[in-house]
């Protein structure tokens, strides 16, 4: 999280190099991570692009390559995570009752929604210019799309979307009150999953693992689990209508430098600055 928070903050200066640094090493050690080089990909000049996606590549290849040498066989089965979890943390993880389901929903579903969603975003920035502003609001969809599908529901995957969230407008006081009431509901969720598992039996927030059966549901704790869910979406479709104004039309931002594009900014312009 916090490579990705300092690559976005390289990137929108234009500092591409460094950026690609920190993005490679985000996604050597959380592969989800490759939401933030798919979006400020996106967002990028061809040249830039071309750089930004390369570069994290390397950086990330130079990373593994001594595991891989190490302990090829170890190194895979941690990069690729074949077994998904279930955990009664959200609406996912409750209806995904085989391990095919949960591979689909934990690891194919968040990918195609990746593209797709890159594809709409390359879209809306074809014809307007990619103001930092525009790559908060991006990151932040990007970042909760998997935490929206995937069954093994950890609390924490949220975190890197709700850290971008909190840029997302801040000279208005709705954006930063919304992600610290989310973050305070997530906090309180996962104590409330001790009290009120999904499943009859069940303890904590982690009950559930890769297990092919499960006890009976439990009414509290599957409407805490469908409520988070019903959440994290509205998040997603209330950013998603923020990329989508700040695409259609000018909108100010403490995030934009003096010029309004990356790599324009000054320091003391805007939150990161």
């Amino acid at each position: 999280m916090a490579a990705s928070l300092g690559a976005f903050a390289l990137w929108q200066r234009g500092r591409i190099t460094p950026a690609f640094l920190l993005l490679g090493f985000a996604v050597v050690t959380r592969q989800w991570a490759v939401a933030v080089v798919a979006v400020l990909a996106v967002l990028s000049d061809r040249e830039d692009r071309l750089t930004l996606v390369l570069g994290s590549l390397a950086v990330g290849l130079v990373a593994i390559v001594p595991f891989l040498v190490a302990n090829r066989e170890a190194t895979v089965v941690a990069l690729t995570a074949k077994q998904v979890g279930r955990f009664p943390l959200t609406l996912p993880g409750i209806i995904a009752g085989t391990p095919t389901l949960r591979t689909g929903l934990g690891r194919v579903l968040p990918l195609a929604l990746l593209a797709a969603y890159c594809t709409w975003l390359a879209v809306r920035v074809r014809s307007v210019e990619a103001t930092a502003p525009v790559a908060v609001a991006a990151l932040a969809v990007a970042l909760l799309l998997r935490p929206l599908v995937d069954p093994a529901g950890f609390t924490y995957y949220l975190a890197p979307g709700v850290a971008f969230l909190v840029l997302v407008r801040p000279t208005s006081w709705r954006w930063p009150v919304l992600t610290v009431l989310l973050g305070i509901g997530l906090v309180v969720r996962r104590e409330a999953s001790w009290r009120w598992p999904a499943y009859d039996g069940m303890e904590g927030p982690l009950g559930g693992g890769f297990g092919r059966s499960f006890p009976p549901l439990q009414a509290t704790g599957a409407a805490i689990a469908v409520v988070e869910t019903l959440v994290v979406a509205a998040v997603v479709v209330t950013c998603l209508r923020e990329v989508g104004s700040l695409t259609g039309g000018r909108t100010s931002s403490a995030l934009e430098g003096p010029a309004g594009r990356p790599g324009s900014a000054q320091a003391g312009d805007g939150v990161l600055g």
